[in-house]
């Protein structure tokens, strides 16, 4: 089954997230899921223009993937995530290598703890799945498998989705 639990934090770009959630909202309260409402309810909540307005919600939505890939995007949508993280941690391993306030031990530990907390799901981006509805249980709307896998895709297909 083409399922998979998608955090609303793998997401690099903010409107892709703030989309992705309004998304989920809408299917949640049982909203119908298209272009339009989508629209409609970015502008109620005063973030239609902090996503990109309508041409953003156009570019997104051409070219959208095949609605039976949505696993496979969302597998490469935490795994960005998760080398954002590895990429941020790695960052303060460097820097505490070097800072003379902090001794080996120290340093050595906190280096475990920053890669356990990844690999446990506890860091800002992570492994573990993310309590969030399941896809498959909203790809009863075609809409929604139309629309989130606009965003998905966006997120994973740009280059620069693994800079921090």
């Amino acid at each position: 089954e083409a399922a998979a639990d998608i955090n609303p934090d793998w997401f690099y770009k903010p409107a892709n997230r703030i989309i992705f959630d309004t998304l989920v909202d809408m299917s949640s309260r049982g909203l119908p899921v298209d272009a339009v409402l989508l629209r409609q309810t970015l502008r109620d909540a005063g973030k239609y223009e902090q996503v990109g307005g309508d041409d953003y919600l156009l570019e997104m939505s051409s070219g959208v993937p095949d609605a039976a890939s949505i696993a496979h995007y969302a597998d490469i949508l935490r795994d960005k995530a998760v080398k954002r993280s590895l990429i941020s941690a790695g960052t303060i391993i460097v820097a505490e290598g070097y800072e003379a306030s902090v001794n080996a031990v120290e340093a050595v530990g906190n280096a475990h703890a920053a890669l356990q907390k990844i690999a446990a799901g506890q860091a800002e981006y992570s492994l573990a799945a993310s309590g969030r509805p399941k896809l498959s249980s909203l790809r009863r709307i075609p809409a929604w498998a139309r629309l989130s896998w606009a965003v998905i895709s966006r997120e994973t297909s740009a280059n620069w989705a693994l800079v921090p």
